[in-house]
This record gives C-alpha cells, structure tokens and sequence, in this order.
C-alpha cells in the first residue's frame, strides 16, 4: 500500500530536490504525497524550488525502484524512519539538511541520551589507537553509544573497541545497505548490528560517490551531543566532520600531539582555533559535557530507589537530561503536570536531598 513512506522515498531520487528541498515540500504541501500530486505551477512558487525542480517532480516515474526499496528494507529487517516517526533521531530534525529518510538496521535507540562521535585520520598511529582504546575503554562507566563513519584507522578501532567493552556503536555509512565498504569491516559490521547498528541517508544499490563522504559525515556531526577528534592531519574527513559539528553548535574536542606530528597537526589547529576543546582522557569529556562522574551516577541510581510514582519519574527526567539541568516552564510541558503541582513536588524533592534549584528557575538532579 502507498504511503508516506513510499511517495518520500520517491523524492529523495528526484533530482535537483535534496533535504532542504524535501522538507520544504513536506512541510508546504502537507506531505510527500500531496506534493506529487501538486501542479508544476504550484510547486515552482515555493521558496528555494524553481520550475526546474518543479518539472523533475512532475516527470518523475521511477517508482518502480521504490517497490523495490520497500521490498527490499522488509525482506532485511531494515526500518524507513521519516521526520515524523518518533524513532527519528531528534538530533537530526532541527537540522536543516536532515534527511528525508534514514535506513537503519540494527537494535539500538538512535535518540540514545548521551552520544559520542569519536573520529580520526586512517592511518592512526599506535599513539593514535592507544587513545582510542583508553578513551573508549573509560566512557563504559559513563552509558554512552558511539557514533563514526566505518572508515579505516580511528573510525572502525572506535566501532570494535565499542564491542569489545559493550558499548552500542552505530556506523554511518556512505551508501546503500546493501553493501559494506571497506569489505574488510563486514564481520565488525554484523556484531554491530546485535549491538547498536548501521545508518545511511542512501537506498540500496546507490553508486559510490566521493560527495556521499561528506554527506556521510554531516550525519555523524548531526546525530552526536559530542565529536571526539582523536588523530588527524591538516587536511582529511575527519576535520570536515569537527567543522560540520562545530557549526551545528555541537561540543567538539581533541586529543593534542606534538607540534612536529603530522599526524595531528589537524587535532592542534582545531584546538589553536579554538573549535575544538582540548582533553586528555574520558574524564575530561565528562566535565566538558557536565556528565556525573561513575560515583555520582552510582549515588543516583541509590537515590532512584527511594523514590516512587511522579516523583520517581521527575527524577528520571531530570537525570537523563543531556544538559543535566530544566527549566520549569519545559518541565511542565514534558512531564504534562502542572506548574503548581510540579513546583510542590520539587520543592518537596529539594529538601529531602533529590534534587537542587539552580538560576533561572531550573533544576537537576542532585
């Protein structure tokens, strides 16, 4: 049966559309379908569209690829997820390049509450990889997913050590699901699958593109809280990627190395131009990102235990939160309560030591 689904999946093969281009029509139309069905003229008075793109949309009549697509993501347990799905990373949507439509095969949450992105050159030194490992080693005790690009060097030792210590990963990937590249990651990408997962904005038997690699890395930058550089040179993807995170107001930081190191010349300008912040080791992430450190966290957790009903699930929200910290005029509208009752409860919360009032009429939990 026809749906949403299929008629935005149609627009994302129509050319000259793109994601801007998609969710404009979405958005203006009042859906994929509705915007095939719109008049050439209608859809060429849209901001940003034109007569071009207009006809594309009009003579579009390659929907027997999208069957195809539709039977092929069932037959391989692949799910479609578009903006208005509520497994949709909701770090995506207020970007406005997001993509239409995401594939994703695996078993992981992809709006995980705390998501690193751990980057870095190809031809990673052992300094390079020790980091990687001792860096990944030490986020276990923080609950984090990871995020990188499948690549060679830093990307695939951040996926494998992300197994090894089991910690979900999640490879973004330059092309369809039906393929891995490089092949050599196609065992490390089965056992991501079973713990965490494989993404792309591409169908299936999508032609590789040097251009798709930057696109792969504009996901990377968009689904994390942070972007870890780890090793990287002046030029390379991984800086695309630090820059692309940087403008989406994501926290970039970088391991230094020495100045006469090529090897991380990249990590140092990043650093130098203050794009990036400079850190050491996993602790160091965890106060840039105002993360509670394992012995908070285990506090917590004893806290949790003593709570009950609506004041359990305050203290929940409250934890969970990125930032650690909610306005009460937010808290209100997320947990539905009203603010007098919510006021009573944390006032109550706050004297018995749960919670703490912070300036600006917020909270966290304590």
């Amino acid at each position: 049966m026809k749906g949403e689904l299929y008629y935005t999946m149609a627009l994302t093969k129509v050319k000259g559309v793109g994601p801007e281009g998609a969710r404009t029509l979405i958005a203006a139309c009042g859906g994929a379908q509705a915007a095939f069905e719109s008049s050439q003229k209608e859809l060429a008075s849209l901001p940003g569209l034109g007569p071009v793109t207009a006809g594309n949309i009009k003579r579009f009549d390659d929907f027997a690829s999208i069957e195809k697509e539709l039977e092929f993501i069932s037959n391989h347990q692949i799910k479609a997820l578009t903006f208005a799905d509520k497994e949709y990373p909701a770090r995506l949507k207020d970007l406005s390049n997001a993509p239409a439509v995401i594939f994703f095969k695996g078993s992981v949450d992809l709006n995980f509450k705390r998501i690193i992105g751990i980057v870095g050159t190809r031809r990673v030194s052992e300094y390079g990889k020790g980091l990687v490992r001792e860096l990944v080693e030490d986020l276990k005790a923080y609950d984090v997913l990871t995020v990188s690009g499948m690549a060679y060097g830093v990307d695939i030792l951040c996926h494998r050590k992300s197994l090894e210590n089991n910690i979900p990963t999640i490879g973004v990937l330059a092309h369809g699901l039906d393929m891995i590249y490089p092949s050599a990651h196609t065992a490390t990408a089965r056992n991501m699958v079973k713990m965490g997962g494989l993404m792309t904005e591409h169908l299936s038997a999508t032609a590789m593109r040097k251009e798709y690699f930057p696109r792969r890395n504009r996901l990377v930058a968009g689904l994390v809280d942070a972007l870890v550089v780890v090793e990287s040179p002046a030029r390379g993807g991984s800086l695309i990627t630090a820059e692309i995170a940087h403008s989406y107001n994501r926290d970039v930081l970088a391991f230094p190395g020495k100045t006469t190191d090529d090897k991380s010349a990249g990590c140092n300008a990043l650093i130098k131009k203050q794009k990036a912040q400079l850190i050491e080791s996993a602790s160091d992430l965890a106060w840039c990102m105002g993360w509670p450190s394992p012995d908070q966290q285990s506090n917590q957790n004893s806290k949790l235990e003593q709570l009950h009903g609506v004041e359990k699930r305050i203290y929940i929200y409250l934890r969970d939160k990125t930032d650690q910290k909610s306005n009460l005029d937010t808290m209100c509208g997320e947990l539905e309560i009203a603010q007098t009752e919510l006021s009573l409860l944390l006032l109550n919360m706050e004297f018995n030591g749960f919670v703490r009032s912070l300036p600006g009429n917020s909270y966290k939990a304590d």
